[in-house]
């Protein structure tokens, strides 16, 4: 997805209907409470955070992924965090509402561009589409940073629909 403008750019040029999704997702999630957003490395320890990408990852896929499900696999990307983190390759991102994370994204800005990795959430939260606005906080970040891509890489198309909504081009 070519990202570019503004975040005010990027929505307007979405349609009406993914607009009023995004302000009433938006707007009911504030209803419930105090959010934030916090990044890995600089509002929290960067071990953290990645439980909790683990954690709200297993809750959103529950049986359906194995990704976070072994000692060794977490191990790695503790490392891989720490590695990316220093060189600023990584946005890791949570959602929090009323001081409970509901949502986190994982994902790397390498080359100009961010790549999509990973996330979850609470199912308790899904009806709010907490996924689609955490990764639309992501976009925001790379439009800000002049980043000029967002790649979300590959996926069932099944279980991908939150990426033909957010973007605006398709590779093949």
């Amino acid at each position: 997805m070519k990202l570019g403008g503004t975040w005010p750019d990027f929505l307007t040029a979405k349609s009406r209907n993914f607009r009023n999704q995004w302000n009433n997702s938006w707007n009911r999630l504030h209803g419930e409470g105090k959010v934030e957003f916090a990044f890995a490395g600089k509002d929290l320890p960067l071990v953290t955070a990645l439980a909790e990408v683990a954690r709200l990852h297993r809750e959103r896929w529950a049986e359906r992924s194995a990704s976070f499900g072994s000692g060794n696999y977490l191990q790695f990307h503790e490392r891989l965090c720490s590695a990316f983190y220093a060189n600023g390759w990584l946005v890791l991102l949570l959602l929090s509402v009323n001081g409970k994370n509901v949502a986190v994204r994982y994902d790397y800005n390498y080359g100009g561009k961010l790549w999509c990795m990973q996330g979850g959430w609470s199912p308790e939260y899904a009806a709010m589409r907490v996924g689609t606005i955490l990764t639309g906080k992501v976009i925001e970040w790379g439009i800000g940073h002049g980043l000029y891509e967002y790649d979300f890489l590959g996926g069932d198309p099944g279980e991908v629909q939150y990426k033909r909504s957010l973007s605006n081009a398709v590779r093949g």
